[in-house]
């Protein structure tokens, strides 16, 4: 999308538009980036750091579509 990565970003699969919001954990991410490997049914969240990222590792949680 070309904004630039920050608190409340997602990545997601290419059946979801850009500016899709969604709920994650009682956070709200919108969908501003694609990234190659993300297909449809999985969200990447931004992080602030590559540490905490790892950190999170992968969840299988709940996802709110808002629409």
């Amino acid at each position: 999308s070309g904004v630039q990565t920050r608190p409340g970003i997602c990545a997601c699969g290419p059946s979801y538009p850009f500016w899709t919001a969604f709920i994650v954990d009682s956070k709200v991410y919108v969908c501003l980036d694609r990234g190659g490997a993300i297909t449809d049914g999985y969200l990447d969240l931004w992080m602030p750091t590559e540490a905490e990222a790892w950190e999170w590792g992968r969840h299988t949680l709940t996802v709110v579509v808002v629409k």
